[in-house]
């Protein structure tokens, strides 16, 4: 299917409409409801019996509790198929107002990052150098209730301030703060004179 359009300005290409209406008549303009699929885009493939077996899918449903004329909010949801059966799920969405959810279909930051159980909810990151296998780069997320942040490579982990780099874990297990080189487990380093290297404060009543 070629769709071609010979014209300028941005309304004037080629385009696909998909739509629907709350009615059941042609020509109805029957107002949808929240959660009314609007349109399906389905990929199926041949399993030497039939072709019900949908490997990925692409949808956009009404995600509005009170549509109106000329404002109705909508959701573009990505569908793909694990071979555990015929129909796929739902892996990512793109809610209303422009955040994504991965394993989740209700996003509450711009982007939200769900596992379905336990260690799975995990941001990857590699690049070129790192490679890109599990034992790479480096993950965030969470494991058996605590937070983890995971540096798979024989490097360190630098935090910086601006362009900066205030606190340094070493390959080796030491930590630097105001220094990129500790030399032992510990190691604090100033520039400024007459301030405290550290502050302990114990506000509580029965401190000893």
């Amino acid at each position: 299917l070629t769709i071609v359009s010979n014209a300028t300005g941005d309304y004037e290409a080629a385009c696909v409409v998909l739509g629907r209406t709350g009615g059941t008549t042609a020509g109805s303009n029957t107002i949808v409801t929240d959660n009314d699929v609007l349109g399906r885009l389905i990929f199926t493939a041949a399993d030497g019996v039939d072709m019900r077996a949908t490997p990925a899918e692409i949808r956009s449903s009404v995600d509005d509790s009170s549509p109106a004329a000329d404002a109705i909010a909508g959701n573009l949801e990505f569908y793909t198929n694990d071979g555990s059966g015929v129909a796929p799920t739902s892996r990512l969405i793109i809610a209303p107002n422009g955040s994504v959810g991965i394993g989740t279909t209700a996003p509450q930051s711009l982007l939200h990052v769900n596992g379905p159980a336990d260690g799975t909810g995990y941001l990857k990151i590699t690049d070129s150098v790192t490679g890109a296998g599990g034992g790479d780069g480096m993950r965030l997320g969470y494991n058996s209730g605590e937070l983890r942040l995971q540096n798979f490579e024989n490097s360190d982990i630098a935090f910086f301030l601006q362009t900066t780099e205030r606190v340094t874990f070493k390959s080796d297990g030491n930590v630097g703060i105001g220094t990129t080189a500790p030399a032992g487990a510990l190691h604090v380093r100033k520039t400024t004179a007459n301030q405290p290297f550290a502050i302990f404060e114990d506000t509580g009543t029965n401190s000893n």
